[in-house]
């Protein structure tokens, strides 16, 4: 996108925030990516994921395009804070974008609500906008320990009752989290909720809840350490990244076999490169159901 798209895109910016209101709305980071990917900011086929990194602070980790020039970065950061604050407008007022390539190379732009007033109130025109925004080089970090991140300091203190060593586990975890700048209000939330069934002992809902608030807790692990790693790394290595390569080879076996006979496969390959994005987005879910499907279809 080019400096002219940035006045296209911004024109209608301060109307879209007021028609939203003051509604104050969870920041969900699968939504946040389907935001991104409806306004056609980022090449489809990089991946895009959004962490809540801070207070009113959201990062967005970007696999850089390696045709974009750093310019075009800021073009891009630009755009997708926009985005992100219309959707979110009481929740936010900096966006982090990191773009990044596998092996380094790593540039951080930040742009914040203030930024974006100031062009529509004509205290920046575009090139002022973009000379304003600097795309700096992320300092290396040291990546998070694998696993959980609760796991060296004393456990809290919990209500007395079952799962006790399993909840202080959890709320250690939430409190590592939040003293990493992770808004952790909603994961604090459901443990309080856990916490005030010790006294109604409903074990077996308990133990769900547990179960459902470590699954999430798990996850933002994930993005955690791949905000705070020198180089974007692409979801999926490991144990189960190599499961996907192996079912793509499954795959690609089948449709050599399907190719052979005259068939067309081209509705095929589509799903291939949809799962591929689905993967990169970090929408497991709907990646593995779309997998399922068209290993049935295709009989393997």
């Amino acid at each position: 996108m080019g400096v002219l798209a940035i006045g296209l895109s911004l024109g209608v910016w301060a109307q879209c925030r007021l028609a939203m209101g003051i509604e104050s709305k969870a920041i969900d980071p699968n939504e946040a990516v389907d935001k991104i990917r409806e306004a056609k900011i980022i090449n489809p086929k990089c991946s895009v994921a959004v962490s809540v990194t801070g207070k009113e602070e959201a990062t967005v980790l970007i696999q850089r395009d390696p045709r974009a020039s750093d310019e075009d970065c800021k073009i891009d950061a630009i755009l997708v804070s926009r985005t992100l604050m219309d959707r979110y407008p009481s929740q936010l007022m900096r966006v982090k974008s990191v773009f990044a390539v596998g092996g380094g190379g790593t540039g951080q732009a930040t742009v914040t609500a203030g930024d974006i007033r100031a062009f529509k109130s004509g205290q920046l025109d575009k090139k002022a906008l973009l000379e304003s925004i600097e795309l700096v080089k992320v300092n290396p970090l040291p990546p998070l320990a694998a696993g959980s991140l609760a796991n060296r300091e004393p456990l809290p203190a919990v209500v007395g009752g079952p799962f006790e060593t399993q909840r202080q586990r959890i709320l250690q975890h939430i409190n590592t989290l939040a003293a990493l700048g992770v808004n952790t209000k909603s994961f604090r939330d459901q443990f309080d909720e856990i916490e005030k069934t010790m006294v109604t002992s409903e074990l077996r809902e308990t133990g769900k809840k547990l179960s459902s608030l470590n699954n999430e807790l798990a996850e933002q692990d994930d993005l955690t350490r791949q905000a705070r790693r020198p180089f974007f790394r692409m979801p999926g290595f490991g144990p189960r990244r190599r499961a996907m390569v192996a079912w793509n080879e499954r795959v690609q076996e089948r449709l050599k076999e399907l190719a052979s006979q005259g068939k067309d496969i081209s509705p095929y390959t589509e799903q291939l490169t949809e799962i591929e994005r689905l993967k990169g987005d970090r929408r497991v879910q709907e990646a593995n159901r779309k997998m399922n499907e068209l290993s049935h279809t295709l009989g393997i």
